[in-house]
């Protein structure tokens, strides 16, 4: 990692060189670290936003365990990035069992050559890394580090009986947690892990989506009070389970004024509602709903059935996958409550 960048106090990004005194220190320490920025056009115009980073040490580590990984085993990694990772799996398993891949050319062309320099030289391609790298298929082990929104099918095509996938799966509110899915027949299955980690989420593209500006006022909109502010969307596992209530698609961003913050939720068909950070004497907070959907409302029944459950943390939760559809499930794949997962076939 020949620099990194960090966020200025105003917004702003420098970028940190290796003759700069704190570089060492901090490349050396357990952090993750920004590794390339990208332009993407806002509400307040362009501004430069993170599109890589180098994962924090000791989280790779704790995947990398979790892979469970033997002499012999061939491993897909998705999200090259600066290619550590990728050399970490080619010192335990050889170079010849370790393929990894990444969206943009630029990271993988820098990858190689760190690699090669480092006498290390595992298979990498340029490619969107929901397809997998199947003419090296199969594999007994994917890992991704970066986030999706549901597991891609070609990661359990390109896998054997048995294999293991570890993946960070986030909904539409990039609320999620790592699962550790198990192949068994045409299907993986899994639970997520116990410790709460995120990525940034898998990009299709190199072209970057704008930032949604907030909805204009519609004469339907109507306020009301509310039990629950956007704090409660802070708590990563109500995070998670309010996406499985929402509608696919929606959206939610933090526009930021003189006296707080106001979190926005925006359905694509045009329902959204938005909540300022600013609560009442009586400990309420003010919601503002519009269109066919009340996005507030179904966020305060998710928490009442969070609740009803007992707040359910991480190890309770589960996934499955099949060549048809994907669904998260409480407790039990078999007897346990079970809600959709939204896959884009396109």
């Amino acid at each position: 990692m020949p620099a990194y960048h960090q966020r200025n106090d105003d917004g702003t990004w420098r970028t940190v060189q290796d003759s700069d005194p704190a570089y060492w220190d901090t490349v050396y320490s357990d952090r993750t670290l920004l590794t390339a920025l990208a332009e993407v056009r806002t509400g307040a115009g362009v501004q430069q936003v993170p599109v890589s980073s180098s994962t924090q040490p000791s989280l790779m580590v704790r995947m990398l365990d979790e892979l469970d990984l033997h002499d012999g085993h061939r491993v897909l990694e998705v999200g090259t990035g600066t290619g550590y990772n990728a050399a970490l799996l080619a010192q335990r398993l050889g170079e010849r069992n370790v393929y990894s891949v990444d969206l943009r050319p630029d990271l993988v062309a820098a990858a190689r050559d760190r690699l090669a320099a480092a006498g290390c030289r595992p298979t990498l391609a340029t490619r969107d890394g929901t397809l997998g790298l199947a003419e090296h298929a199969p594999y007994d082990r994917i890992i991704a580090t970066c986030a999706v929104p549901a597991i891609p099918p070609a990661w359990v095509e390109q896998t054997r009986p048995g294999a293991i996938i570890l993946a960070d799966l986030q909904g539409c509110l990039y609320a999620g947690n790592i699962a550790r899915l198990h192949r068994v027949g045409d299907h993986a299955e899994g639970r997520f892990l116990t410790t709460w980690a995120g990525f940034m989420p898998i990009r299709h593209t190199l072209d970057l989506p704008d930032i949604p500006r907030p909805r204009q006022p519609r004469n339907d909109a109507a306020e009301r009070a509310t039990p629950l502010g956007p704090a409660v969307l802070d708590e990563p596992v109500f995070a998670f389970f309010t996406q499985l209530h929402l509608p696919p698609g929606t959206t939610q961003h933090v526009t930021v004024h003189d006296d707080g913050t106001t979190t926005h939720l925006n359905a694509p068909d045009g329902s959204w509602c938005h909540t300022p950070d600013h609560t009442a004497p009586d400990g309420t907070h003010r919601v503002t709903e519009a269109g066919a959907v009340p996005l507030w409302k179904l966020l305060e029944h998710a928490h009442h059935q969070w609740q009803h459950a007992g707040k359910p943390d991480w190890p309770r939760f589960g996934v499955t996958v099949t060549t048809t559809h994907q669904r998260i499930w409480l407790d039990s794949p078999v007897t346990g409550d079970t809600w959709p997962i939204a896959v884009d076939n396109g």
